[in-house]
């Protein structure tokens, strides 16, 4: 390892054995590519030398103004760390024997930029700006497929497809553990936002709807059922016998964007109410029922001598009340029939009677089928939210 430089050659004064000298020193600086610790005093730009300061050697290119490192030669692993950056902090590494075969140019080191980059490694991994994982692969032995991106001109998307040897390719992404897939705002050509049904959470009970629980959610369909009114269980007094069944309850539906929904929104699910009691008692009306401040719907009424009102929706996309429950009817001969309970928009009401038996019970926020003849009124159906998840 040396450097060394004989400056100019005078014929008229060197003599043949000091000529020697010099190109016998020269010859060592030359085969040890100028190797030192500290820039050779006659560097000139273009000029490669070795920085022998660290046990790892340093391959340095003067450029006219400093030496830039090209590579650090890996004396522990027997491999050339080639720099890619001007502060000379990134390198292509391996400790296998990775051929880089085409490398796409920093431009703060070469000037030209190479058609393409490929490189043959035992755990190919890319990097970001902190050193961090950005982009992992895994091989595949004999593998005949991959995956080819496109980039695009102005206005047109670009392109991420399979491509390969095979036919048929399918492009499969797998989340960890229970993430998911997350696909926001996907729009139509015609710039419409799409959304893809995922899953239904159907609350029965009042309790917390919450987001992060679907970190891919980017909507909800709220559907509130209010609960149904319970039917009257009537007397056996002349003119009483038959009574009319409880009310529906309300129901309210709505659209909601994930940004619009807070990190949590109460849910509350409104109770059917009881059936009166035989002996000529009204039934009792039904709870309401909410999705946070979006949506709600009030409960049917009980059923009294004739039928309960049904509830009302209110603050949806659509809101519609329940249907009224039935009134007690008396036909020729005396004869004479309780009310039906009134139908939500989830299920029917439930049966009024004409023989001494207990009411129907409602489902679903349905009301209460009437008693008859001393008989108990059946209870309205308990409400539901129903919250339809997309992605």
């Amino acid at each position: 390892m040396a450097q060394y430089d004989f400056g100019t050659i005078d014929p008229n004064t060197k003599s043949g054995t000091a000529l020697a000298t010099d190109l016998n020193s020269y010859r060592n600086a030359v085969n040890s590519m100028h190797s030192g610790s500290s820039t050779p005093s006659y560097v000139t730009a273009g000029m490669l030398w070795v920085d022998t300061t660290s046990a790892d050697y340093e391959l340095k290119l003067y450029d006219g103004a400093q030496s830039i490192t090209v590579a650090i030669i890996d004396a522990t692993n027997n491999v050339a760390r080639v720099a890619v950056d001007s502060a000379e902090t990134s390198f292509i590494t391996s400790t296998t024997a990775a051929q880089i075969r085409h490398v796409i140019a920093s431009t703060n080191i070469f000037t030209t930029r190479s058609t393409g980059i490929q490189f043959n490694l035992a755990s190919p991994v890319i990097a970001d700006s902190n050193n961090n994982e950005l982009i992992s692969f895994t091989t595949t032995a004999s593998a005949v497929n991959q995956i080819n991106v496109a980039n695009s001109a102005t206005g047109v998307a670009v392109d991420l497809s399979a491509v390969g040897t095979d036919t048929n390719i399918s492009i499969s992404l797998t989340p960890k553990g229970t993430g998911g897939v997350i696909i926001p705002d996907i729009s139509a050509a015609d710039g419409v936002p799409s959304y893809r049904y995922v899953s239904t959470v159907a609350f029965t009970a009042s309790g917390t709807f919450t987001k992060a629980t679907y970190p891919w959610l980017n909507a909800v369909r709220v559907r509130v059922q209010a609960g149904g009114g319970g039917g009257r269980g009537p007397s056996s007094s002349a003119n009483a016998t038959a009574a009319g069944g409880g009310g529906a309850g309300g129901y309210s539906e709505e659209f909601i964007l994930v940004g619009s929904l807070s990190a949590s929104e109460t849910v509350t699910v409104g109770a059917g109410g009881a059936g009166g009691a035989a002996g000529g008692n009204s039934g009792v009306s039904g709870n309401s029922s909410s999705f946070g401040s979006f949506c709600s719907a009030t409960g049917g009424a009980g059923g009294a001598n004739n039928g309960g009102a049904g509830g009302v929706g209110s603050g949806g996309d659509i809101n519609a009340s329940g249907g009224n429950g039935g009134h007690r009817m008396k036909a020729e001969n005396d004869v004479a029939y309780s009310g039906h309970g009134g139908d939500s928009l989830l299920s029917g009401g439930g049966f009024g009677r004409f023989t001494a038996v207990a009411g129907g019970d409602g489902l679903l926020g349905s009301g209460g089928g009437a008693g008859f003849n001393n008989s108990a009124g059946g209870a309205g159906g308990t409400g539901i939210v129903i919250v339809e998840l997309f992605a």
